[in-house]
This record gives structure tokens, sequence and C-alpha cells, in this order.
């Protein structure tokens, strides 16, 4: 499966929505106010964060954050999912969400292993 796939999302202001989100990909949610982005990754992540649990043991389950899972018909595809908080970055002009995130290292290093030279 080469996506993962939100059916019949029910959560907040969320209503019966079916969403296919691509593998592989940084992928951002964006809308306007009130839309339901913050509703439908949330949900996302209790998914997933439901199916990687179950490989930890138990008393490490235990002391894992638990987010409150979303009425949805199915949830296809889940793998490991990284979620960036929401939260009020610094006022540096100079940011992007990947350097006030702490994640532009990290896919730095993974782009770095996996890209292709090219001439161009």
């Amino acid at each position: 499966m080469h996506s993962i796939e939100i059916r019949g999302a029910i959560t907040h202001n969320l209503r019966n929505v079916t969403v296919r989100i691509p593998k592989h990909a940084l992928v951002g949610v964006a809308g306007v106010s009130g839309s339901g982005k913050t509703s439908l990754v949330s949900t996302l992540a209790a998914g997933a964060q439901q199916a990687v649990s179950s490989l930890f043991p138990a008393f490490i389950q235990a002391r894992m954050k638990t987010l409150e899972p979303g009425q949805v018909d199915a949830l296809d595809g889940l793998t490991f999912t990284a979620i960036v908080g929401q939260k009020k970055f610094s006022k540096n002009a100079r940011s992007s969400v990947g350097t006030a995130s702490g994640i532009a290292p990290y896919l730095r290093l993974l782009f770095s292993r996996s890209a292709s030279p090219s001439a161009g």
C-alpha cells in the first residue's frame, strides 16, 4: 500500500471525512481556521501510536503518553508516523519548520543517504 487512508473520520470538526495520505513523503496539512486540521492529524497520530505501541513491552507502554483516539470507520496502511507538535516558534525570520522543530538535521541525513547525485 502506497498511502495511509483514513475513512469516515468523525472527530470534532470532521464529519465523515475520507483522506488518502501518500507514504514516504513529507506531508503538511493546511486549511482555514476550524476546518479540522488538528483533529485529522490527531486522529492519524493516535492510530499510529496504537499500531506502534503494541511492539513495546508493557512497562514501556505504561510510560508512554497516550493520545485520544478519534472515531473512524477504517485506518489503513499505518506505519511509523512522526508528528511535529503545534506550538509557537521563535520569531527568527530565518527559521523554517525543519529548524524550529529540530527535524532538519535528521532530514538532511536521510536525504544525503538516499539521494542520487545530479549535475544539475
